[in-house]
């Protein structure tokens, strides 16, 4: 129906867990949360290979319909907190590519900015040393990836 919550369960659910996802469906909510977190102690930085100069391309051509789709997407997140102004000097590039739905997804081209970034190498944890942490565990539960995107 319209105007209604699209359900949190799915036909392979157990009965209390039904309960237990309709009784906290507040949490496992469907929209986006409104802005970005507040400053932590720990700032990303990207540093710079020394001496390089920034590389300011000129934009994608586009017409005045991807114009205004840019557009109206970068108000959108800008509305609800998602993204704000930028003050580096450095451009980078946007451009759009069709999903699967035949909407439009912006893309951004960081490609001049990793050319002169200092890349940070840190090893990845092995998978065994993985299992082996997760061996006793009972209880397990999944990130929400999509908001966490956006907090980062």
């Amino acid at each position: 129906m319209l105007g209604q919550e699209p359900a949190l369960t799915t036909a392979h659910t157990h009965p209390l867990l039904d309960l237990l996802l309709q009784t906290f469906k507040h949490v496992f909510s469907q929209e986006i949360p409104h802005g970005v977190p507040s400053k932590i102690s720990i700032q990303h930085i990207i540093d710079l290979i020394s001496g390089s100069t920034l590389l300011n391309k000129p934009i994608y051509r586009m017409n005045s319909l991807e114009t205004q789709e840019i557009q109206c997407q970068v108000d959108d997140l800008l509305a609800k907190g998602l993204i704000y102004e930028s003050l580096s000097p450095c451009v980078i590039l946007a451009l759009l590519v069709p999903k699967n739905d035949e909407s439009m997804r912006i893309c951004v081209d960081s490609r001049a900015i990793n050319k002169i970034t200092i890349k940070n190498w840190y090893p990845i944890v092995r998978l065994q040393v993985l299992f082996n942490e997760l061996y006793l565990a009972t209880i397990f539960s999944k990130i929400d990836v999509r908001s966490g995107y956006y907090q980062i």
